[in-house]
């Protein structure tokens, strides 16, 4: 899975960007914080993923696991991050195509044609919206799971042990 770093690089090369300035003023993120993410102190946050993944046209939820994958500091926090990617890509895989079977479906007309390879005026609205929610509605799932781990540690380790 590409790195910040190449992320950044790639949304400087698709949009002929020549310096990281002018990618820092694209993302809406200031220069220090592009020169963090080159030294690997920090990565992307999921707005700016999402940022990201619009430029480069690719699926938002990829960069953000990613991005989470890099912040992870322990073997067991990436093996649950790749596990969401993969529970995640293979569900929007699904979807996509259902979408795109709908979308394809409704373009054939009366005629028989064949569908065309983008969407046209008169197909279907909402599919980059549908899959975008569904992207931001397993992101939530995610951030809720994580989060009650993290409460019921704080509260295991707040729990007072009981004398032998």
């Amino acid at each position: 899975m590409p790195t910040t770093v190449e992320y950044l690089d790639a949304v400087k090369d698709k949009l002929g960007l020549r310096s990281d300035n002018s990618a820092s003023k694209v993302l809406g993120i200031t220069r220090c914080t592009v020169s963090r993410y080159r030294r690997r102190e920090c990565a992307f946050d999921d707005e700016v993923c999402f940022a990201v993944a619009m430029i480069l046209d690719i699926n938002p939820f990829e960069v953000v696991i990613a991005a989470h994958l890099e912040r992870a500091k322990d073997t067991q926090t990436k093996a649950k991050w790749l596990r969401y990617w993969s529970d995640f890509s293979a569900r929007f895989t699904v979807v996509r195509v259902g979408l795109d079977g709908m979308a394809g479906a409704s373009r054939m007309g009366q005629h028989g044609r064949t569908p065309p390879s983008r969407p046209t005026s008169d197909s279907p609205s909402g599919d980059c919206e549908t899959a975008l929610g569904t992207a931001i509605e397993l992101l939530q799932q995610v951030r809720e799971a994580m989060g009650s781990n993290a409460s019921s540690r704080q509260e295991r380790r707040r729990t007072p042990r009981r004398a032998q």
